[in-house]
């Protein structure tokens, strides 16, 4: 129910039935009415937690995750080459090990 409320509030379709379905779904995302506290209690959620953040996701258009520009995670470029550093690594390690035996 809360998913299918949240998916209908990001809705911008121009069809009556979507816009009342619209209208609908954020009166129960943001009304904190008797039913939705109990919908969320059944989910095991907390329904100011649920309500914050779906006013949050609201006000930004429903876009549910922010977008930070400014993220501190780096993209991985090649993850074989990481893999295949790791394999020689290993290889070295053990081929040591065998002349150091010897």
């Amino acid at each position: 129910m809360i998913t299918q409320a949240l998916m209908d509030a990001k809705s911008n379709s121009k069809k009556n039935s979507f816009i009342k379905a619209k209208k609908k779904a954020i009166s129960l995302l943001l009304g904190g009415s008797e039913d939705f506290i109990l919908v969320c209690e059944l989910a095991d959620l907390d329904s100011k937690y649920v309500m914050n953040n779906a006013k949050k996701a609201i006000d930004r258009g429903c876009v549910w995750r922010k977008v930070n520009n400014n993220s501190h995670r780096k993209p991985i470029k090649n993850k074989n080459r990481k893999k295949s550093n790791q394999k020689s690594e290993i290889i070295n390690i053990h081929t040591q090990k065998k002349e150091s035996r010897l």
